[in-house]
């Protein structure tokens, strides 16, 4: 599916830059990306780098209370996967998936943003699950964990920065394949001038930032009392999780920055 789009954004003249996105910066010119090697000019930016967007919409001047889920997977090389379709073993929360070669286990969610490393627990959880259903699996080839953008009530951020002419489009949590049709056309309209500003109500980037601020205000201790040793206040663009820190490894999470595209 992805190489078929890929072919068609092709077709359509768009060009592939493959480059990590380090900042953007707004100048009298336009837009600037800035990437390793080189920067690019542009009238427009959309922000669609998934679970590192926030940093980009920050500076963008848009504080989204954003944060990272984080799915683990495990693969164990095979001829013949043991299944011939995705299966759930629903009493154990993962998904078997049959891949070509191999098979892949994956399941859980961790908000931990991104620079927590790899939870060894997690792992094992999934490792024992598999075999319990399959206990010819030998020892797993491969592990990793994957990042997802992650918004407290699951709704997307769709539409213009309130300063200037960066979009974000920032998908629901977990159906962001599912989401990107529709999210590429209502921004892609709203560029265009056929769309509100705020093409789905509530999901613009200001009402979610204002949203999260709103928050953060009712969050803060009564001026007349001091605050509480055991309140930490958390700053207007960020909403902080606990996470299972137990047990780590000293192997550090690995991801991909998403596409910054213009």
């Amino acid at each position: 599916m992805m190489r078929r789009l890929t072919i068609a954004a092709d077709v359509a003249g768009v060009t592939f830059v493959r480059a990590n996105a380090t900042g953007i910066d707004r100048g009298v010119e336009g837009i600037r990306v800035s990437c390793a090697a080189k920067s690019f000019l542009a009238r427009h930016v959309v922000i669609a780098a998934g679970a590192y967007s926030k940093r980009f919409a920050a500076q963008a001047g848009d504080h989204i209370p954003l944060d990272t889920e984080r799915g683990y997977h495990v693969e164990y090389d095979m001829q013949t996967p043991p299944v011939s379709r995705p299966v759930c073993p629903v009493s154990r929360g993962f998904y078997l998936v049959p891949m070509t070669g191999r098979l892949r286990v994956g399941g859980t969610v961790e908000l931990g943003g991104l620079e927590a490393p790899i939870n060894p627990r997690r792992i094992a959880l999934l490792d024992r699950g598999a075999k319990a259903l399959f206990p010819h699996l030998g020892p797993a080839d491969r592990q990793w964990l994957g990042f997802r953008s992650s918004l407290p009530d699951s709704i997307p951020v769709i539409g213009p920065s309130r300063h200037g002419n960066e979009s974000s489009m920032l998908s629901a949590t977990d159906i962001g394949l599912t989401m990107a049709p529709v999210t590429a056309r209502l921004v892609q309209r709203t560029l265009a001038g056929r769309e509100s500003p705020e093409p789905v109500a509530g999901a613009s980037p200001r009402s979610r930032a204002d949203v999260s601020q709103t928050r953060a205000s009712r969050q803060r201790p009564r001026e007349s009392k001091p605050p509480s040793s055991a309140f930490r206040l958390i700053g207007q663009e960020r909403r902080e999780y606990p996470v299972d820190t137990s047990m780590r490894s000293s192997e550090q999470s690995t991801g991909t920055h998403g596409p910054l595209w213009t």
